[in-house]
């Protein structure tokens, strides 16, 4: 996630923002659905299961539902997810080319048919990138908040256990993999955790 953002942007308020990649885009969804689908195999179904909604709608009902977030939390993400959907959508249909990055040249045109219409020539792009912000906002602070409890829940929390190493940053502690030290935000270091999880059976 890290690299991601500091490729495409850490920040939510680019002026020209990858609607996709950059902090607060879509991909930050998708990163939280995989993570938990991986660490927490009973969390989510199988991969390929029937879904009634989009995945990342059905994840945020299953996320509120055992408490992770709130009420609150999952009517702003929802809001959030389906406003950055819609002019992910909007942009590629003006665009000639497969593209994500909202630029200058072509922002008025989706502004306008997302229904931010002014007489002023400025006013309804504002008031849409303004939007925009927002909501990137929404989704970037739900990513660092379950981030944050995933890596939680991979800390050894009990004493006496049989413990074995299983590389510098991992190791088992009883039926359960836990960091040795603290890996932050490195997904290559992150996702070593899932290759254990497969590895061990657990």
């Amino acid at each position: 996630i890290r690299v991601r953002h500091n490729k495409y942007g850490r920040s939510t308020s680019l002026l020209e923002p990858n609607l996709k990649k950059s902090a607060g885009g879509l991909r930050d969804l998708h990163a939280l659905l995989w993570m938990y689908r991986d660490v927490y195999p009973d969390f989510l179904p199988d991969a390929g299961y029937v879904l009634k909604q989009p995945a990342i709608l059905d994840f945020l009902s299953r996320l509120l539902q055992n408490g992770y977030i709130n009420q609150l939390q999952y009517d702003h993400t929802s809001e959030a997810f389906e406003f950055i959907l819609r002019t992910r959508q909007s942009l590629h249909y003006q665009s000639p080319s497969l593209n994500d990055l909202l630029d200058f040249e072509i922002q008025k045109k989706v502004a306008a048919e997302m229904g931010y219409v002014s007489e002023e020539y400025t006013k309804g792009l504002e008031s849409f990138m303004r939007d925009y912000f927002r909501h990137a906002r929404k989704i970037f602070r739900l990513n660092q908040l379950l981030s944050d409890k995933m890596r939680a829940a991979l800390k050894p929390q009990e004493e006496g256990v049989e413990t074995r190493n299983l590389d510098d940053d991992y190791a088992l502690v009883g039926e359960q993999i836990a960091f040795r030290r603290d890996v932050g935000a490195d997904p290559v270091r992150l996702f070593k955790a899932f290759r254990h999880k497969a590895e061990t059976g657990l």
